[in-house]
């Protein structure tokens, strides 16, 4: 795993806060609920040793399906930017919702004119 790595929920991530479904461990459903896709791995670990989640929360996660690594992506140019705009927008609103991600899709809109 890398320090840096994001993760985010899935749609059965989002469905688990709210329906229980899965029945996990309280300190990991803690831990899913506070795996927002934007805070990196390092930071969510040092929350997880408060909390007193087991070490492996990360991979027991993800291997339930309710959170995944975010796929991050390189622009080297505007051009190729403006082609991952649409799925940082996506991306964005299923991490913070969607008034959120409109406002931060706008400023990257407004930076690539």
């Amino acid at each position: 795993m890398t320090a840096g790595a994001i993760h985010r929920k899935t749609d059965k991530g989002a469905a688990e806060v709210t329906d229980r479904k899965l029945r996990v461990n309280p300190r990991l459903r803690a831990m899913l609920i506070l795996i927002d896709g934007t805070r990196p791995e390092f930071l969510v670990r040092e929350e997880a040793q408060k909390v007193g989640a087991p070490a492996d929360f990360l991979e027991q996660l993800t291997a339930l399906g309710p959170i995944e690594k975010m796929k991050l992506e390189r622009a080297s140019t505007r051009a190729d930017l403006r082609e991952l705009a649409s799925a940082y927008r996506s991306a964005l609103e299923k991490a913070v919702g969607a008034a959120e991600a409109e406002v931060l899709a706008g400023r990257l809109d407004a930076l690539l004119r």
